[in-house]
């Protein structure tokens, strides 16, 4: 199991690249891992100032299994 963290405004999460951010699918958010805390607070204070006030931090957990056919997939 790993825990990593993420950032989300209602549905959508964020991409941040060097030029700036994007919402985004969870997909392609940008995701840092939990020693990241001091800069994940960093974008969040930088979405809250540009407007994103129900912008927040969650954590994500991954769950690593095997892929066995029975796995749910159809």
């Amino acid at each position: 199991m790993q825990q990593l963290f993420i950032l989300k405004s209602g549905t959508d999460y964020f991409r941040f690249t060097d030029t700036g951010y994007t919402e985004c699918s969870l997909q392609k958010a940008s995701v840092y891992p939990m020693d990241c805390l001091e800069k994940v607070k960093q974008l969040l204070q930088q979405l809250q100032n540009d407007g994103v006030g129900d912008a927040a931090i969650f954590t994500l957990t991954l769950i690593e299994e095997p892929f066995t056919q029975t796995s749910g997939l159809n």
